[in-house]
């Protein structure tokens, strides 16, 4: 699986949130086929929040973008399923 990086912004706003993406260009793709015909490129992925940590809506983003790409065939079926095991963490 591509890298994920969750980082702190205190933007209230998708349009005022802002990081230095210089440390991107150091952010190596992976590739693979995981489940294609072909190989294909995971690029690494971000997202940002008030705390810097995974809520309800940055789990659902890292799925939709970065492991659901990985199963193009995923389906609820025999075979085609896929198990994502997640820690609510501390409490």
């Amino acid at each position: 699986m591509s890298p994920h990086f969750q980082l702190k912004s205190l933007a209230q706003e998708d349009a005022t949130q802002r990081i230095s993406v210089d440390w991107f260009i150091h952010a190596h793709n992976v590739y693979g086929k995981f489940g294609h015909t072909e190989e294909h490129v995971l690029p690494t992925t971000f997202g940002l929040n008030q705390k810097g940590g995974m809520n309800s809506i940055e789990v659902d983003e890292c799925i939709k973008n970065a492991i659901l790409p990985l199963y193009p065939d995923v389906a609820d079926v025999s075979g085609k399923c896929v198990i994502l095991k997640v820690d609510s963490g501390p409490r």
